[in-house]
Parts: C-alpha cells; sequence; structure tokens
C-alpha cells in the first residue's frame, strides 16, 4: 500500500530520504516506490524553502526559494509521469492528493518569490482536481493581489469560495477583511485621483480659454476685427483688399508653428497639433500674403490678400461675409473703410460723389427756398409747431 500522504505544507512530514534512481512506474507493485520517490524530492523542497525563509531578503534566500521550486517542480514531473501509467482508482486518487500537495508547496513558493502567475497555474491545476480546495483559493487570491494591478475582485471571489469550503477558518475570514478594506481604499484613492485630474483638465482648460480671450480681445483692440468679428477659436477682419484672421496659439517660437497658406486654405498647427484647418470663403492671392507671430500676446496674425480681381463681376464683391466658408456671416452693407476714402472701391467711390453732389443740390435749393418771404414765413410758423421736426420747403 502507498505511505500516507503528508501535509501540502512546506517544512512539515518530514520523511526519510531516498536515493533519486528512476522508478519503473508501469507496475501498481512499484507505486511505493513511486510516493517514496516524490516524498523525497518534496522533502528535499521544504527544506530548501525553510532555508530560503530563513535567509529571506538575501541573495542566498531567493536562490534556496527557486531551488525549491525546481524540486517541486521535479516531483510534480514524476507525478504525472506515474498518473500516466496508472490506471486504477485508489492508487491514481492517492497519486492526485500528493499531486495536489506538491503543487501548493510549489505555489506557497512562488508567492514568495513574487510570481503570481505560476502560483495561479498551479493553483489552477489544483482546483481542476479538488474543486473549492481551501488552501488553492487562499493562494490564488494571494496571487491575485501580486498583479501589476491587483485583481481585488477576483481576490475577494476566491476568498469567498474559500471561505464557503472551511467556514470555521479564522485566517480566510480575516484575509477576506483585509482584501476588502485594500479594495475599497484603492477605489477610494482611484476616485479621488479621477476627481483630482478631472479639476486639473478643469482649471487648464480654463486657463488656456482665458489666454485665448486676451489674444483675440488684444486683435480686436488693434482693430483687427473691424468689418469681421471675433469668433471662439479666432478673430477676423478686412479691409477692401486684405483679410487678417488672428489665431490663440500657445508657441515660445515661431519655429513650432507651421502654417500652410495656399489659394483657397488655410492650415495652421503647433507642433503635432492643427489650430486651423479651413476652406477660405473666396480666393486669396498666396504670394501677397504672410503671416506673424505675436508671442508676447500669444498669437499667429495672418494677413491676407484678396484677389478681387476674380469676382468683379459680383455686386459688394470687396467685401467678405465670412473669412472660410461655412462659418458664421456678417451684414457686408455694415462694412465700411473708415475715414481711409482713398481705399474705397471705385463703385462705391461713384456713389459717394453722387450723394455729396445731391446733397449740395438739396442745399442750394432750401438757401433759394428761404429767400421767399412766404417760404420764410410758413418755415418760421411750422419751426414754432414743430421745433423737431425737419422741415423741408423746396
Amino acid at each position: 500500500m502507498a505511505a500516507e500522504l503528508p501535509s501540502e505544507d512546506p517544512g512539515q512530514g518530514q520523511e526519510s530520504v531516498v536515493d533519486g534512481e528512476d522508478v519503473d512506474t508501469t507496475s501498481v507493485l512499484n507505486l511505493d516506490e513511486v510516493v517514496a520517490k516524490v516524498e523525497a524530492i518534496k522533502k528535499e523542497g521544504n527544506e530548501l524553502f525553510q532555508r530560503g525563509k530563513t535567509f529571506q531578503g538575501h541573495t542566498l534566500g531567493k536562490t534556496s526559494t527557486m531551488d525549491a521550486c525546481a524540486k517541486y517542480a521535479q516531483a510534480f514531473t514524476v507525478l504525472e509521469d506515474a498518473l500516466l501509467k496508472v490506471s486504477e482508482d485508489g492508487p491514481r486518487e492517492n497519486l492526485v492528493d500528493l499531486r495536489v500537495a506538491v503543487l501548493l508547496n510549489l505555489a506557497a513558493a512562488s508567492l514568495v518569490l513574487e510570481s503570481p502567475q505560476e502560483v495561479i497555474n498551479c493553483c489552477n491545476t489544483v482546483l481542476e482536481a479538488r474543486p473549492r480546495h481551501p488552501k488553492a483559493l487562499f493562494r490564488r487570491a494571494k496571487a491575485h493581489l501580486l498583479q501589476p494591478t491587483p485583481a481585488y475582485d477576483d481576490a475577494l471571489k476566491d476568498l469567498e469560495t474559500a471561505i464557503r469550503a472551511a467556514p470555521k477558518s479564522r485566517e480566510l475570514r480575516e484575509e477576506y477583511k483585509r482584501v476588502k478594506t485594500a479594495r475599497d481604499k484603492a477605489e477610494a484613492k482611484e476616485a479621488f485621483k479621477r476627481g483630482t485630474e478631472e479639476g486639473r483638465r478643469r482649471l487648464e482648460a480654463k486657463a488656456r480659454k482665458e489666454k485665448q480671450e486676451k489674444f483675440l480681445s488684444w486683435a480686436e483692440a488693434q482693430g483687427q476685427t473691424k468689418n469681421g468679428a471675433k469668433l471662439d477659436a479666432y478673430a477676423w477682419g478686412q479691409t477692401v483688399s486684405e483679410l487678417t484672421v488672428a489665431v490663440p496659439v500657445e508657441a515660445a517660437s515661431a519655429s513650432s508653428i507651421q502654417c500652410d497658406i495656399s489659394r483657397k486654405h488655410l492650415r495652421l498647427a503647433h507642433g503635432d497639433t492643427t489650430i486651423l484647418d479651413k476652406d477660405f470663403l473666396h480666393p486669396i492671392k498666396v504670394d501677397d500674403s504672410y503671416w506673424d507671430h505675436e508671442a508676447r500676446e500669444g498669437g499667429v496674425c495672418v494677413v491676407l490678400t484678396k484677389d478681387n480681381a476674380s469676382r468683379k463681376e459680383t455686386p459688394g464683391y470687396e467685401w467678405w461675409s465670412s473669412a472660410f466658408d461655412g462659418e458664421p456671416e456678417i451684414d457686408t452693407t455694415d462694412c465700411d473703410v473708415g475715414e481711409n476714402l482713398a481705399q474705397l472701391p471705385e463703385r462705391q467711390k461713384q456713389e459717394l460723389a453722387q450723394s455729396i453732389e445731391k446733397q449740395q443740390d438739396d442745399e442750394r435749393a432750401r438757401e433759394k427756398a428761404m429767400k421767399n418771404p412766404q417760404k420764410r414765413a410758413m418755415f418760421d410758423m411750422l419751426r414754432e409747431k414743430f421745433p423737431d421736426v425737419p422741415i423741408d420747403l423746396r
């Protein structure tokens, strides 16, 4: 008959060592020899494991623990070979029990070496043969906690199953409580971190928004939004011949800015980040256009020369309703050149001349009417009754 199975805890069950010669496992009669050989190898592993504990924290301790793992793996190999050749239920179960003990010892040593996947593999094999084995579940739970990101939920699930299998185990209940507390703390910390990160992102976004608004307000103060508009991402303005686009850009130097101007398109980027990528409403003259980095103000000003010659047949062609296609439009009838009449288009110059001539004609007609005594008397009477109403007696 096979010898009584020892405990699966390393360091216990110290049977005598037999020589390491190969054992013929083809016969049931040699089963005792197989068990004796495995027990001897396991004993050597237990001794190495205990030495590793004694010198824990030193190189000798780690080396001894690794040697113990090698012994347990050797014992496991002998058992696997024997199990392939033994078919009787009774002897086979004895070998399976011994294999469980060896694997649990290997799992314990692997825990010390902080090799979680090795522990999980050993415990999975044990649980295939002995479902709900408390020690296998306990050690697998510990391995889950050694993962780069501790798998608290998996560990708690294993511990819950182990407690149902061994309800009187105080160690299991204490470990469950400890892991649950650790999980709750980790979740609270992660929630706080997410909240902190979200708060930091909001502050950064607010700071960026304030810088953008500051630059766009500066551009507006410089008159770069005249006959144009200030939008969220950029501001633009125009004269009869030019279009100016002011874009907030946080760049320390112009070398990190890419500004690509084509006849119908503008792309502005800072490093790998595209800031503006849009089609112009109308064509521009590329060779007569340029851009400047306003480093102190925090943005870029792109000055574009309109290609008015290509749109001469369009009424009011001098004024753009928006800088880019598909963007909010302005009322171009409100556009003006201010005091710089030289910038007026020829059509508007003619309209202005006609308006001035008409005003002069009207003034001469009023002066002539006031020289007529009857009209003068009528004017004085109406002015007295209606002091705020314009009176024209022409």
